[in-house]
């Protein structure tokens, strides 16, 4: 499959983004579970006893194993939320910035492929003069020699100005 440069500015956009999105994700979850790990220990489940009572030890384990397991599942289900939209978002914003990124490139190719064919217009005019009345000059058996200086002076006019072209050039 041949994707378009767009496509393809888009794909690394978006690759960049999720690579910054799924690190920044992974730091927020280890950073957060050992926060709830450390509040387990504390003032969660101190809240904890209050809700439940004292409570025997295997079922207060039993408690507070569900918590952490509840809160884990929840945070892995925003992270999850979180990057979906963020790709999502960033697909869009990065097909548009691509967009916006290659268009000065297409509008150089375009004035490149412009004065392209314009050059190659005025370099093949003057040589297509040249050769013609030279070609007819060849044919004529009876060319004068006023004729043929008249062919030459106009071949230097021509090459004259082929000159001037390249050195604009």
């Amino acid at each position: 499959m041949r994707f378009t440069p767009y496509l393809r500015l888009t794909i690394w956009y978006v690759a960049i983004l999720m690579a910054l999105s799924l690190a920044f994700s992974v730091w927020v979850y280890n950073e957060t579970m050992m926060e709830l790990k450390a509040g387990f220990n504390g003032p969660v489940a101190q809240r904890l006893q209050d809700k439940y009572g004292p409570l025997p030890y295997e079922v207060w384990l039993q408690v507070i194993n569900q918590q952490y397991h509840d809160s884990q599942q929840r945070l892995i289900g925003q992270l999850i939320f979180l990057n979906v939209g963020v790709l999502l978002v960033g697909a869009g914003a990065s097909y548009w910035l691509a967009k916006r990124t290659m268009r000065p490139i297409e509008d150089a190719l375009e004035a490149q492929n412009r004065f392209t064919a314009d050059a190659s217009h005025e370099l093949r005019t003057p040589l297509a003069a040249m050769k013609t009345e030279i070609e007819v000059s060849l044919r004529d058996p009876n060319l004068t020699k006023e004729e043929m200086r008249e062919l030459l002076q106009s071949n230097l006019e021509e090459i004259d100005r082929l000159s001037e072209l390249a050195t604009g050039l």
